[in-house]
C-alpha cells in the first residue's frame, strides 16, 4: 500500500498535507469485522458504535455462508485502508481463526480475537491465579485460536462458556470457582456482569489498539 502517513513529530516542517486518492486521512480510526445477527446491542457491546469515544466503521461478513472467507477478508480490509482506517478489528470469536491471514492482507494493526491479550494478562498475573477465557462458541475453537497464535504453552488458564441460561459453565459443565481467577477473557465488563474481577474483552483491545495508531495534540500517528 503506498501510503502518505506515518509519525509526525511536532516540530517537524509538515510542509503541504496532501491526500491521495482513495486514501482518506481522517474519519473513522478503527474498521471493525462483525458476523451479522438480530440481536439488540446494548451500549458496551462491540456492534454499537455509541460504545467507542471515536468513530469506527463496520463491515458484515458471514462466515458460515461465505465461499471465499479470505477473499471476502482482503476486499473488507482493502476498503478499511481506502476510507482512512488505522487499524482492522473484529467481534471475535470465529473471527479469530483468521488472525494470521488477516494481519498479513495490510500494513495496518489487526486484532481478530480479545485472546491476543493472552500473553498481556498471563505476565501481569500472579501465577496463584488462573485466566478464565469464557467463550459462546464451541470451547474446542477457543483452544485452536490459541493453539495457532502459539499461546498454547499458557498454563494457567480455565475454559468456560455460556449455556442455554446464559449461565458461565466449566469444562465439566459445573459453576467455576471465581476465586481462584485472576482475570477474565470474554467481552465487556457492562455486558457480561462480572464486577468484582478484570474482564478484558474486544473493546478493550480496540481501545489499546486506538492509544497507539490515534493523533496526538503533540505529536502522533496521521
Amino acid at each position: 500500500m503506498v501510503r502518505n502517513w506515518g509519525y509526525v513529530q511536532s516540530d517537524e516542517d509538515i510542509g503541504e498535507l496532501y491526500i491521495t486518492k482513495d486514501q482518506y486521512m481522517g474519519g473513522n480510526m478503527a474498521g471493525i469485522i462483525v458476523d451479522p445477527d438480530n440481536c439488540y446491542k446494548q451500549i458496551g457491546d462491540i456492534c454499537n458504535a455509541k460504545t467507542f469515544k471515536f468513530p469506527v466503521r463496520y463491515e458484515l461478513l458471514d462466515i458460515t455462508h461465505a465461499n471465499n472467507v479470505e477473499q471476502e477478508l482482503n476486499r473488507i480490509i482493502k476498503k478499511f485502508e481506502t476510507e482512512g482506517c488505522r487499524f482492522v478489528a473484529s467481534t471475535g470469536g470465529k473471527f479469530g481463526s483468521y488472525q494470521k491471514q488477516a494481519a498479513n492482507m495490510t500494513e495496518l494493526p489487526v486484532i481478530m480475537t480479545p485472546l491476543m491479550m493472552l500473553p498481556l494478562c498471563n505476565i501481569t498475573l500472579s501465577s496463584k491465579k488462573k485466566i478464565m477465557i469464557i467463550s459462546e462458541n464451541n470451547m474446542d475453537l477457543t483452544f485452536d485460536i490459541i493453539k495457532e497464535n502459539s499461546f498454547a504453552d499458557i498454563k494457567n488458564i480455565e475454559f468456560c462458556k455460556i449455556d442455554e441460561n446464559q449461565k458461565i459453565i466449566n469444562s465439566m459443565g459445573g459453576q467455576p470457582n471465581f476465586e481462584n481467577v485472576g482475570t477474565v477473557i470474554w467481552d465487556s465488563p457492562k455486558k457480561c456482569n462480572i464486577n468484582d474481577i478484570p474482564v478484558y474483552g474486544m473493546c478493550d483491545a480496540i481501545y489499546f489498539m486506538h492509544s497507539a495508531v490515534a493523533q496526538k495534540p503533540y505529536e502522533g500517528f496521521l
